[in-house]
């Protein structure tokens, strides 16, 4: 089973579509003229005929739609000797990490070459060549586990003989949220290895240097407490996703 997961819950937007039309077969064709083809059955020995189909014939479809309608992006290609390759889920966070650091504005002007994957799967074998060739080292910004993504790309590089450094999750974290903190820490890990960013400087215990440390008093907060004005977040079910709501009870 493959995964991809990207923030999409909660969005609002809109966009113009071409006008409805009929299918050329519909369900009321089917049940007044069925056919039978013993070839489309889903079980041996006809899946083995589909197999073939899919690698064949649609995983080759499905490429040359990728490449022929760029749906994967490539920006400031030539502006560094190490890159990011990321799912298009991530975009946003990671432009938000490098402002952070300096190597982006907050339009996307990124210093650092990104190669973003709108089409996560499949691969582009292409298009992985072009953008390796001549860096040092890429980062794969992939969310989720297991690293379907990484693993993928090792092949693809050692396929074409190329010898750039490949890094992934042992700069991030195997699972759990991608938000813009926990991208910050990978992307800075990996910057720091190829001598992009000057390394943290560590931090020093004021207690250390003889230093006085000035408590405020309560009263003189600036405000309430965030957990004074904030209300949690109460447990939300989809209504029309068979799951277990926070009670333990089956919805769908």
């Amino acid at each position: 089973m493959l995964q991809m997961r990207i923030r999409s819950c909660h969005l609002h937007g809109q966009f113009v579509s071409s006008d409805n039309r009929p299918p050329a077969f519909t369900v009321k064709d089917a049940m007044e003229s069925p056919a039978r083809d013993i070839d489309r059955i889903v079980l041996p020995p006809a899946s083995f005929l589909h197999e073939r189909e899919k690698i064949q014939l649609r995983w080759p479809a499905a490429i040359r739609f990728i490449k022929e309608r760029q749906l994967n992006e490539f920006f400031s290609e030539g502006d560094a000797d190490v890159g990011i390759a990321l799912q298009g889920g991530n975009y946003n966070t990671l432009i938000r990490a490098l402002q952070k650091l300096g190597l982006s504005d907050v339009y996307g002007a990124s210093k650092i070459p990104l190669y973003v994957m709108n089409v996560a799967y499949p691969l582009v074998d292409e298009e992985y060549e072009r953008f390796c060739k001549g860096k040092r080292a890429i980062l794969i910004l992939e969310e989720g586990q297991p690293n379907f993504v990484e693993q993928n790309v090792s092949a693809i590089l050692r396929q074409l003989g190329l010898d750039t450094a490949l890094h992934g999750k042992d700069m991030l974290p195997l699972t759990g949220d991608y938000n813009t903190a926990t991208i910050l820490g990978g992307v800075r890990t990996f910057l720091e290895r190829y001598g992009i960013v000057e390394p943290k400087a560590p931090v020093v215990d004021p207690l250390s240097l003889g230093i006085p440390i000035v408590m405020l008093p309560v009263e003189a907060s600036a405000g309430p407490s965030l957990d004074q004005i904030v209300h949690p977040r109460t447990g939300i079910v989809h209504g029309g996703a068979p799951s277990a709501d926070f009670h333990g009870d089956q919805v769908g």
